[in-house]
């Protein structure tokens, strides 16, 4: 049993068993009575107890050997703070320090950059304001209206034309003829339409206007107008001879030219002139709304404003999130930090644990063969007795069995400075998390103030520069 480290194997039963190694303790005292030797004193053991003595010994020194070998494998298994060389406030400062220069170095890179699209935004802003004030007008509600929508929709409104007079001619003049024709006078009506409004947009100069332009713009408009008409009217007289079986040349759309009644009576021909004037009518209104009745030079003026803002706005929303992506970084950087402290605490403290639950078990384990000891003595003293009475009252005398096993004093230090360091780690990364935080929203803060979003303040709190461009 001295090298079986099994539950087992250490009980009241097993211990017992191992002790006598197959002697019956109450047999030997009464054969060493016979032998008229004198029962155990304080000066005196039988080799009986002397053995069984040695035997305890025996035990409980396997149970310091077991107990040792498990500290020294817990002692080889601990290892030490993985920032013992370099301690975790040193990793944090240099983490954030690192974090602080990426940002500042970067800032100070594009410093000359914002700045020139500030002041690019900034003239742009001031043209245009110029401009409007010159034309005698605001900016449009909701903004310039964008060249790729105003194309769609009038695309939208001539194949919606042209869709409709297929449909509604084809079983007259055939799907090619009707299409082909929905489409030419859809364009026309259309085109015309915002040929007629680009004619009548006012000067980007409220001064350049007098009556005489004026005039002109007007009688250009109208006679573009009434060419449109006269190409809708042409095309509908036509479409109304092709839908009464006629060929179509010249005389038969000249003879319906010259009976307009006849022409407009038609309801498919009336209902498809009708959609035309919609059309021109879609025309004049989406030019006007996009060049918000004045010169292009106008709304080329707003457009370079609004681009010179959306590229400083994208500019400094590009560096706020390189900025965020940095201290985001510098923040996975102290988890791993943290964390790697924490297992190293969590770690060694498991590692401690152990060893007091092995020194428990071992003084459990010393503590049952101190107690079988006097248990077997008593035994072997009744055996006597029961040979030779006697009045004498001489108990067991008492003997020293085994060492208590203690933790190794490495072991629990050990536990107690992992918990001080992992609470030092902690409130240093804790520090760290802080600090990084301060230096995004600062960062932030003097991208806004170079692009000009907000304004700047000395310490005295004195305004330097204005708020963000308009």
């Amino acid at each position: 049993m001295a090298n079986d480290t099994s539950e087992s194997a250490w009980t009241l039963q097993g211990i017992r068993v191992a002790l006598l190694d197959g002697k019956n303790p109450r047999d030997i005292g009464g054969e060493d009575a016979r032998s008229n030797k004198p029962l155990p004193h304080d000066l005196y053991l039988p080799i009986f107890l002397r053995e069984l003595h040695t035997r305890a010994e025996a035990l409980c020194h396997s149970v310091v050997d077991w107990a040792s070998g498990a500290f020294q494998q817990l002692a080889a298994a601990l290892r030490g703070s993985p920032f013992a060389l370099d301690s975790v406030s040193h990793k944090v400062e240099v983490a954030v320090h690192a974090a602080a220069a990426a940002i500042d170095g970067r800032l100070g890179q594009i410093a000359a950059e914002v700045s020139a699209l500030r002041q690019s935004c900034e003239v742009a802003g001031t043209t245009y304001r110029r401009d409007l004030q010159a034309a005698d007008t605001s900016h449009p509600r909701g903004g310039w209206p964008d060249s790729s929508a105003t194309f769609l929709t009038m695309l939208a409104v001539l194949l919606l034309e042209t869709a409709v007079s297929a449909l509604w001619l084809r079983h007259a003049l055939g799907l090619p003829k009707a299409t082909a024709t929905g489409f030419a006078f859809s364009l026309a009506a259309v085109g015309g339409g915002s040929l007629c409004a680009f004619v009548l947009l006012g000067p980007t100069k409220h001064g350049d206007a007098t009556a005489r332009t004026s005039t002109a713009q007007v009688i250009v408009a109208i006679a573009i107008a009434l060419l449109t008409l006269f190409f809708m009217y042409v095309g509908a007289c036509y479409r109304a001879a092709l839908i009464d079986g006629l060929n179509g040349d010249n005389a038969d759309t000249w003879a319906k030219f010259s009976t307009p009644a006849e022409v407009l009576i038609n309801f498919d021909v009336l209902a498809l002139f009708l959609l035309g004037l919609a059309g021109f009518a879609v025309g004049i209104f989406k030019t006007c709304n996009y060049f918000h009745g004045h010169r292009p030079l106008l709304r080329k003026s707003g457009i370079a404003q609004a681009s010179a803002e959306v590229a400083l706005v994208r500019m400094a929303n590009s560096e706020k999130r390189f900025v965020t992506q940095t201290a985001a970084d510098c923040g996975g950087r102290l988890d791993e930090i943290d964390q790697s402290n924490a297992e190293w605490a969590r770690a060694t403290a498991g590692h401690a644990d152990e060893a007091a639950l092995i020194a428990v078990e071992g003084n459990r384990r010393i503590d049952l063969v101190r107690l079988i000891f006097p248990n077997i003595g008593a035994e072997y003293f009744d055996g006597h007795i029961e040979v030779r009475p006697t009045d004498r009252f001489a108990p067991l005398p008492i003997v020293a069995i085994g060492v208590d096993v203690d933790v190794p004093a490495a072991i629990a230090a050990t536990r107690e400075r992992a918990i001080d360091d992992a609470r030092q780690a902690a409130r240093a990364v804790q520090q760290g998390r802080v600090r990084i935080t301060q230096i995004e929203a600062a960062a932030i803060v003097r991208i806004d103030e170079m692009a000009g979003f907000r304004p700047i303040y000395h310490q005295q709190g004195q305004l330097q520069s204005g708020g963000p461009p308009s």
